[in-house]
């Protein structure tokens, strides 16, 4: 089970066949007991922002839901892309896939349902996935990429890993591209 995402009422949870759970959160912080969230599965990566959420499988199928501020999810549609979805991350509009050796891809959350703007290659296996201003940081096995995807994406960075990336990041203040 995974804990990915979380409103100030409720925390979100993947619980693969059993699909995505819901644990109520207290005004003290303190957690209610989990329980479905009425989004079936399979689901094996989840991430929020704002009133987005989506959820993804190992088949590739992404799912959107918008979200209420009370924790209340209403489906928006589905889209499958070409590889599993192992790490999913939500920047406004804008939803981010690490597919595996499928490489990356961006979708489009405003519209319903989500719809692929671009995928990208990688010359890695991607397993962690953040986008910013134009940038992409994907997670390898074997290393950091940083995409500069702002015209015709390119490789503008990479770093060599001592160990796998389960989780990159991209900080709101860092300069990832000059």
């Amino acid at each position: 089970m995974l804990f990915r995402s979380a409103t100030p009422n409720a925390l979100f949870a993947t619980a693969f066949d059993q699909g995505v759970l819901r644990a109520e959160v207290a005004a003290d912080g303190a957690l209610g007991p989990l329980a479905p969230a009425g989004i079936p599965g399979p689901a094996t990566e989840l991430a929020q922002e704002g009133a987005h959420l989506v959820v993804g499988d190992v088949t590739g199928v992404v799912r959107a839901f918008a979200l209420d501020g009370a924790g209340s999810v209403t489906p928006r549609g589905a889209t499958t892309l070409d590889g599993p979805v192992l790490q999913l991350r939500v920047r406004g509009d804008r939803a981010f896939a690490a597919l595996g050796s499928s490489g990356a891809a961006e979708l489009d959350l405003a519209t319903s349902p989500p719809t692929v703007v671009r995928r990208v290659d990688v010359p890695c296996v991607a397993t962690a996935i953040d986008a910013l201003d134009g940038a992409w940081l994907v997670g390898c096995p074997t290393g950091i990429v940083l995409l500069d995807v702002r015209s015709q994406p390119r490789i503008a960075g990479f770093r060599v890993a001592r160990h796998g990336s389960l989780d990159v990041r991209l900080l709101p203040n860092a300069r990832a591209l000059a």
